[in-house]
């Protein structure tokens, strides 16, 4: 069956990698991490950086954003392309623990939470942009919740932005983030293009490789992007394994590989 949804890994779950071998930003693949850092003199419990890692709920490994006895302005992100003038529907499933007590799921004198999802119709990398179609803010303690937003995008790649802010720190603050899903509603274009910021692409070869024959993708751009993340479905939509051979350059273009 074709593989129809537009974001990389929807589901936020595994594979799980250390972003930027970072064993403190363990994140679901095809996403990134990002978060906001304490302004001067801020109290020390306040805008933490935040732990990400994965975390099994409801038997199956999820990704957690968590800041115990401290507060944070975080979560995730993550680029595609789009149509200009297109509407898009974005939805995710979030839940939060904010709580007094350590116990799982406790709510014991609870902070507001403050759950948004995003969209950057321009495909910016500013998660503060004023140009970000936000959410309301959800307080899903303990109970998954499903947020919702639509925008219309104005260039030919955007990005989603998932974030909690907590107002209080608690000795229990954690966020979960699962099944995401973003869709073009209404009449819309189809998109033919790939190609991403610093006109980005992918080949491979050989480009129609034999079942079992490894392959070698080749990652082009104009651009230095900081973090190239591969990720490969197997036919029975299993995750194959990827080998990172570093970066070179070629003339004025960066190759990963």
């Amino acid at each position: 069956m074709a593989r129809t949804e537009l974001l990389t890994n929807g589901r936020i779950g595994k594979p799980f990698h250390p972003y930027q071998n970072d064993k403190q930003l363990i994140i679901a693949g095809g996403w990134a991490p990002w978060w906001l850092d304490p302004a001067e003199n801020a109290p020390d419990w306040k805008n933490r950086k935040p732990v990400f890692s994965a975390y099994t709920l409801n038997d199956n490994l999820t990704q957690q954003v968590s800041t115990p006895w401290g507060t944070h302005d975080a979560g995730l992100w993550q680029q595609l392309p789009s149509v200009a003038g297109n509407q898009y529907e974005l939805s995710v499933e979030g839940q939060a623990w904010s709580s007094e007590d350590a116990s799982p799921g406790s709510q014991l004198e609870a902070s507001d939470v403050n759950l948004q999802i995003g969209i950057d119709p321009t495909g910016g990398l500013d998660p503060t942009s004023p140009l970000i179609s936000w959410s309301d803010a959800a307080q899903p303690l303990s109970r998954w919740e499903t947020l919702r937003i639509q925008a219309e995008a104005e260039a030919s790649i955007i990005t989603i932005y998932l974030r909690s802010a907590p107002n209080l720190p608690k000795r229990l603050q954690s966020v979960f983030w699962r099944n995401a899903n973003l869709r073009p509603i209404g009449r819309h274009k189809r998109g033919v293009n790939i190609v991403g910021l610093g006109d980005t692409h992918i080949s491979l070869e050989p480009e129609q490789p034999r079942p079992g024959e490894p392959i070698t993708a080749v990652v082009s751009s104009s651009r230095e992007h900081k973090h190239i993340d591969l990720i490969v479905y197997r036919p029975d939509d299993t995750f194959g394994k990827v080998v990172n051979k570093g970066r070179t350059l070629d003339e004025d273009r960066f190759l990963w590989r």
